[in-house]
């Protein structure tokens, strides 16, 4: 019973940080960049409480960056909600086992240095 409590507490948590993202347009704009249907992987079941339990999972597309054509603006940093790019010595870092691969990152570089494509599935 007590781990039902918890199951709820968490949901309850995903859906209002959720809610939030949509609400501010911070997710997802993927489907300017690629077809919803490929942007999220997600999973689902249903609980013994009969209640939905989706995980968002990385989809089969990544976010890839020349540095050559990169201005280190931060733009993608800010609109990353997953923590896949970061500032590092004033220069843009990229941490693509944490792309989850919703494209934002695509939809607000300035000079199109960003780029969606098929995640290596090794």
């Amino acid at each position: 019973m007590e781990k039902e409590k918890y199951v709820d507490a968490f949901l309850e948590k995903r859906i209002v940080k959720y809610d939030e993202w949509l609400g501010k347009g911070r997710i997802s704009y993927a489907s300017k960049v690629i077809p919803v249907s490929e942007s999220f992987q997600t999973k689902q079941w249903v609980l013994p409480t009969e209640q939905a339990m989706e995980i968002l999972g990385k989809a089969k597309y990544v976010a890839v960056t020349s540095f050559e054509d990169c201005i280190h603006c931060g733009e993608c940093v800010e609109r990353c909600v997953f923590g896949a790019r970061v500032f590092q010595d004033e220069k843009m870092a990229y941490n693509n086992e944490s792309c989850v691969g919703c494209g934002l990152c695509v939809t607000v570089c300035p000079v199109g240095a960003t780029s969606m494509v098929l995640r290596d599935r090794e």
